[in-house]
């Protein structure tokens, strides 16, 4: 719960929740959030499996997920994963 505020001081953070983020800290954080950096849309959810928006559609160039703590990049439709 400390730790979004503490980088805060350094510097724009975005934050999601993630599936175990239950306490009453992470209501303040979103399930999923798209955001424009440099001319170019990120969407960052915790799970691809929820992945509740088309990204090709958005006009995202970058998903961000981090559920399963492994690396991966994948390019499909023109959108980095």
């Amino acid at each position: 719960a400390e730790i979004v505020p503490s980088l805060e001081m350094l510097a724009p953070v975005v934050a999601i929740r993630g599936n175990i983020d239950t306490a009453a800290w992470a209501h303040d954080y979103p399930e999923a959030h798209t955001f424009e950096v440099a001319d170019r849309r990120l969407h960052v959810v915790h799970d691809l499996k929820t992945l509740a928006i088309d990204p090709h559609a958005e006009r995202v160039a970058v998903v961000v997920a981090g559920h399963s703590h492994r690396p991966l990049h994948r390019v499909q439709h023109g959108v980095h994963y």
